[in-house]
Protein backbone atom coordinates (compact mmCIF):
# COMPACT_ATOMS: atom_id res chain seq x y z
CA UNK A 1 0.00 0.00 0.00
CA UNK A 2 2.83 2.86 0.86
CA UNK A 3 4.17 1.99 -2.59
CA UNK A 4 0.66 2.78 -3.85
CA UNK A 5 0.42 5.95 -1.95
CA UNK A 6 4.04 7.08 -2.80
CA UNK A 7 2.85 6.47 -6.22
CA UNK A 8 0.24 9.00 -5.81
CA UNK A 9 2.19 11.23 -4.19
CA UNK A 10 4.77 11.82 -7.20
CA UNK A 11 1.51 12.26 -9.85
CA UNK A 12 0.74 15.38 -7.37
CA UNK A 13 3.85 16.58 -6.88
CA UNK A 14 3.65 16.97 -10.79
CA UNK A 15 6.39 14.72 -11.66
CA UNK A 16 6.58 12.69 -14.75
CA UNK A 17 5.08 9.03 -14.22
CA UNK A 18 4.80 6.20 -16.61
CA UNK A 19 5.08 2.03 -16.44
CA UNK A 20 5.55 0.09 -19.19
CA UNK A 21 3.45 -3.18 -18.98
CA UNK A 22 5.83 -5.89 -20.94
CA UNK A 23 3.07 -8.56 -20.93
CA UNK A 24 0.45 -6.27 -22.66
CA UNK A 25 2.56 -4.11 -24.46
CA UNK A 26 0.69 -0.85 -22.69
CA UNK A 27 2.57 2.26 -21.21
CA UNK A 28 -0.04 3.71 -18.76
CA UNK A 29 0.76 7.26 -17.64
CA UNK A 30 0.70 8.90 -13.90
CA UNK A 31 -2.74 10.00 -13.89
CA UNK A 32 -3.85 6.72 -14.71
CA UNK A 33 -1.75 4.96 -12.39
CA UNK A 34 -3.02 7.27 -9.61
CA UNK A 35 -6.45 6.65 -10.11
CA UNK A 36 -5.69 2.26 -10.76
CA UNK A 37 -4.24 2.97 -7.20
CA UNK A 38 -7.14 4.69 -5.40
CA UNK A 39 -9.15 1.60 -6.59
CA UNK A 40 -6.91 -0.99 -5.53
CA UNK A 41 -6.89 0.67 -2.55
CA UNK A 42 -10.69 1.09 -2.26
CA UNK A 43 -12.03 -2.44 -3.25
CA UNK A 44 -9.41 -4.83 -4.59
CA UNK A 45 -6.85 -4.38 -1.57
CA UNK A 46 -9.91 -4.89 0.85
CA UNK A 47 -10.92 -8.18 -0.80
CA UNK A 48 -7.59 -9.84 -0.56
CA UNK A 49 -7.43 -8.95 3.22
CA UNK A 50 -10.97 -10.51 3.84
CA UNK A 51 -9.74 -13.99 1.99
CA UNK A 52 -6.33 -14.27 3.47
CA UNK A 53 -8.10 -13.94 6.80
CA UNK A 54 -10.66 -16.42 5.77
CA UNK A 55 -7.55 -18.76 4.78
CA UNK A 56 -6.03 -18.06 7.78
CA UNK A 57 -9.15 -19.08 9.98
CA UNK A 58 -9.19 -22.71 7.38
CA UNK A 59 -5.60 -23.77 8.25
CA UNK A 60 -6.07 -23.09 12.11
CA UNK A 61 -9.57 -24.91 12.00
CA UNK A 62 -8.78 -28.08 10.13
CA UNK A 63 -5.17 -28.32 12.14
CA UNK A 64 -7.83 -27.77 15.09
CA UNK A 65 -9.85 -30.82 13.68
CA UNK A 66 -6.49 -32.94 12.98
CA UNK A 67 -5.48 -32.56 16.53
CA UNK A 68 -9.19 -33.46 17.84
CA UNK A 69 -10.09 -36.33 15.51
CA UNK A 70 -8.38 -39.82 15.30
CA UNK A 71 -6.98 -40.68 12.56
Amino acid sequence: MKAWRILQNVVKSGRAVSVNNRVTGTVSAGPELAAKARGYILKQLAEATFQQFVSLFENHFFALLRLWLPC
